[in-house]
């Protein structure tokens, strides 16, 4: 039969073959229409026939257009933005060794400062995470209400979701190592170096712990350990999370992206946050002036209206009037500014100073006045009105021909507001009302206050001994004092506390006793001596004898800060768990610095008096005070103090009299310190071994800032 006449058999349907013609891709043909039956291949081959398993196919999808795919990016780079609250942690690292200091740390700094621990490996954490942060909820958060941790978050909590905060929370409350703090210190820094610069960390993490970092950092260098350069940081990141303004969406992200995220809404701990990078650049500035203050806008205000309208925690009214006393603060100090800036408008009339003096005590007193109860009998908010009222009548700088004038019109005595003996009242109250408030404040708590409060102590003794220059009060102890006594000034020898449970030696509280000591010669900053200086302070202190009020006991007030911080420095040797005992601390440079002021502020008004009462002249004056520099010998009862040799006669070796003036040594530790009596330096050495704490009381420049 011809090909064409062939029947034509059936195939089968499109999606009707069997499984394996299907799987083959051959034609399933079926010449037997049986039910049942296989296909002519799989009768062929001996397979069996099955029907086919169809599986849903799949849709095609347009391919979108080049437009939608740009938006598309852009709203992907905005949702992953680093800078938003809700980013991904970033997985921390986990330290690889256990805690050293190391060479370099600080290498740059002064062999003998503080910052400059020993290198080699230091002891870990003396707490528990646990008990560290229950330490920091109870005596240090309330001091400084920037930074809170609920009640309800656990150490492990917040070492897990905030591990850079827990870090800092464990290394601000290892106050009983301190070598162990620096250590911690180092690490710190070099989390921040590592995340915040090199892999452009941006987080409240990060933020929050550099706010814990900075206010409590009076335990290292204000000069030399990065104090301002990490303040910096957490100004920088302010505005990098855009905490310091409204939670809007720029207009530039509006105009390039198709669809912007909103702006979660400000919640209070970044409020909270905002505040205290604000706080601290105020306090800094106002008393070291390294760094501008942050402006204080309306967003500012409105930050502080609603925590003290929400309350959310106790501590919240705390910071509301912490962040007002401090603007206040801040305004008084433009008063005596430290550079005249350039006034675009210098024609326009500006109102007497007296004027401005009067709207900031009635604001001092307002604001004062609104206290909460529970507030008003809190000595360390009272110590920031009483801060506020020193730089509003803060003494003038020692001047001749400002002290001439002084004593001639007290020799009018003219009474009243705005006199320059109404002045001089104000200004001794407010040095006798700051100190008799801080030594209210019991000594176990000095190891919990912040760097503020340490800022606003080292104004305060700059400020007392501006008015030991001007009046130059006696050295204890002289019999024709007539003025002791009858100031009605109590009396600031501080009771002597037991901490732990350990009663501190008498040795200890008496060790500021300074029979024999005679300082070096005085010499301004500039080189030059003014020989009639001390005979006009002479003339003035003649004048003042007439006006009891106006003498301070300033010497007292040295013994009493001297006493004290040996007790804080004996509570330390108590309770620490360093087995090195010969690192400085905080404490004992402290009160060696003291001594040293008292001595030269003693001295003097010793110089002061022999001026007036011999009337000497000038020269030989000036050739009394170079030929002057002798050793510093203490007498058997004064209690040793860490880097002081004892000799064989019982005093303690001091000074050696033929070594140059600006490279003497003094008794801790080997540290050079400048014997110029009215050098101006930076009050940061409160807190070094570097240069000698006297030179700050006794600056000639006129400001602590300077």
């Amino acid at each position: 039969m011809p090909i064409e006449e062939r029947p034509k058999l059936p195939t089968a349907k499109w999606g009707a073959a069997c499984a394996a013609c299907a799987t083959a891709k051959a034609k399933c043909i079926r010449s037997n229409e049986t039910p049942g039956s296989k296909c002519d291949r799989c009768e062929r081959l001996l397979k069996e026939c099955t029907d086919q398993v169809h599986k849903p196919r799949k849709k095609r999808q347009p391919k979108p257009s080049r437009t939608a795919q740009i938006e598309e990016r852009l709203n992907g780079l905005m949702t992953e933005s680093p800078a938003t609250n809700n980013a991904a942690p970033i997985q921390k690292q986990q330290p690889q060794r256990d805690w050293y200091i190391p060479p370099t740390y600080n290498s740059f700094g002064p062999a003998n400062c503080i910052c400059r621990p020993e290198p080699g490996d230091a002891p870990p954490p003396p707490e528990t995470d646990d008990v560290a942060l229950e330490a920091f909820r109870t005596h240090f958060q309330p001091l400084f209400p920037f930074v809170v941790v609920p009640p309800s978050v656990t150490a492990s909590q917040l070492g897990t979701t905030r591990p850079f905060l827990m870090s800092a929370i464990r290394m601000v409350t290892s106050i009983r190592s301190l070598r162990s703090m620096r250590a911690q210190m180092f690490a710190l820094k070099r989390h921040i170096s590592d995340y915040m610069l090199i892999r452009s960390e941006r987080s409240m993490d990060l933020l929050l712990g550099l706010i814990v970092t900075v206010g409590w950092y009076q335990y290292h260098c204000f000069t030399h350990a990065q104090l301002h350069n990490l303040l910096s940081l957490a100004i920088s990141l302010i505005g990098e999370l855009g905490l310091n303004r409204h939670p809007i969406i720029h207009e530039g992200t509006r105009l390039m992206a198709a669809q912007p995220p909103a702006p979660s809404a400000r919640s209070s701990e970044e409020r909270r946050a905002f505040l205290g990078v604000w706080f601290l650049a105020s306090s800094m500035s106002t008393v070291f002036g390294r760094i501008d203050p942050m402006r204080y806008t309306s967003y500012v205000r409105e930050c502080l209206t609603i925590l003290e309208n929400n309350r959310e925690f106790e501590t919240d009214v705390v910071l509301v009037f912490l962040l007002r006393i401090q603007h206040l603060t801040q305004r008084i100090s433009e008063l005596n500014p430290r550079d005249n800036t350039i006034e675009e408008f210098t024609s326009i009339p500006k109102a007497p100073t007296a004027v401005y003096v009067s709207v900031f005590q009635n604001e001092l007193d307002q604001l004062r006045a609104n206290l909460p109860d529970h507030l008003r009998n809190d000595n360390i908010i009272i110590m920031y009105f009483n801060t506020a009222r020193l730089r509003l009548y803060e003494p003038p700088v020692l001047d001749k021909d400002l002290i001439s004038s002084l004593a001639d019109a007290f020799t009018l005595n003219n009474a009243g507001g705005g006199t320059p003996l109404d002045r001089h009242y104000n200004t001794s109250a407010a040095i006798t009302g700051w100190f008799e408030n801080w030594f209210a404040v019991p000594v176990t708590q000095y190891a919990y206050q912040t760097t503020a409060v340490a800022a606003q102590l080292v104004y305060a003794l700059t400020m007392l001994g501006r008015w030991a220059q001007l009046v130059a009060p006696k050295p204890l102890g002289e019999p024709d004092d007539t003025n002791r006594g009858t100031t009605g000034l109590p009396s600031f020898e501080p009771k002597t506390q037991n901490t732990r449970g350990t009663a501190l030696s008498p040795q200890t509280v008496e060790s500021c006793s300074i029979p024999q000591v005679i300082p070096g010669p005085m010499t301004p900053a500039d080189g030059v001596f003014d020989p009639d200086l001390p005979a006009a302070v002479a003339h003035l202190r003649a004048q003042l004898k007439t006006h009891p009020g106006l003498m301070v006991n300033v010497g007292e007030i040295l013994l009493a800060i001297c006493n004290r911080f040996e007790q804080a420095n004996a509570t330390f040797q108590i309770s620490s768990t360093d087995t090195r005992s010969d690192e400085a601390n905080i404490w004992s440079i402290t009160a060696l610095k003291v001594r040293i002021t008292k001595a030269k502020l003693e001295r003097w008004a010793e110089l002061v008096s022999k001026e007036g009462e011999n009337h000497s002249p000038g020269q030989q004056l000036k050739a009394d005070m170079d030929s002057s520099m002798t050793g510093w010998s203490v007498g058997p009862q004064a209690a040793p103090t860490s880097g002081m040799m004892q000799n064989d006669s019982g005093t303690w070796q001091g000074i050696d009299p033929n070594m140059p003036a600006d490279q003497m040594q003094n008794v801790y530790g080997s540290t050079p310190w400048r014997s110029d009596l009215l050098t101006g330096v930076d009050p940061a050495v409160w807190f070094d071994g570097y240069l000698d704490w006297g030179a700050v009381i006794m600056n000639s420049m006129g400001t602590v800032e300077q």
